[in-house]
């Protein structure tokens, strides 16, 4: 990939209440660790670990980047953008927007694996661009699918 700006970009966090359940229980289990609270009171051999991995999880998580290149499409989770994924525009037979059930097609959000081989990468939401390559067609979530359908397939057409 030459450095260059993206033909598509766009960021989408998981919904609200997936970032506050998850980042409210980093506080919650210190809390319970530093007040010595209940009949059991958790040991910091096990809240110093539970923190460390919930918050570990977060940052790795939840946050989805999409950025579509005149040569690569690529998918990165996390603000760490450790999690990435890319293909190759030119490994794309067709792209286009379709509306999906996430919980119904997919069980969820985040990097899943759905009926006939499908995979998505999906934050929020129930609007994707379904790309299609040789191998299996893939979701990815947007909250602009014809957008995104729209720039993948003009640089098909520049590849002709």
């Amino acid at each position: 990939m030459i450095d260059e700006t993206p033909k598509f970009r766009e960021v989408q966090y998981f919904p609200w209440w997936a970032n506050v359940g998850m980042a409210g229980s980093v506080p919650f289990v210190l809390a319970l660790w530093i007040t010595q609270a209940g009949s059991k009171p958790v040991p910091g051999k096990v809240a110093l670990p539970v923190v460390v991995l919930l918050s570990g999880v977060f940052l790795l998580l939840f946050r989805m980047v999409t950025l579509i290149y005149s040569d690569q499409v690529v998918v990165e989770f996390g603000w760490l953008r450790l999690i990435r994924f890319k293909m190759p525009v030119s490994g794309v037979k067709s792209c286009r927007p379709v509306t999906y059930s996430p919980i119904g097609d997919f069980g969820g959000w985040g990097i899943r694996f759905g009926r006939e081989g499908k995979l998505a990468y999906i934050a929020r939401g129930n609007r994707a661009a379904e790309v299609v390559t040789e191998k299996r067609a893939l979701l990815i979530g947007t909250e602009r699918p014809e957008e995104l359908s729209q720039v993948i397939n003009s640089l098909l057409g520049a590849g002709e």
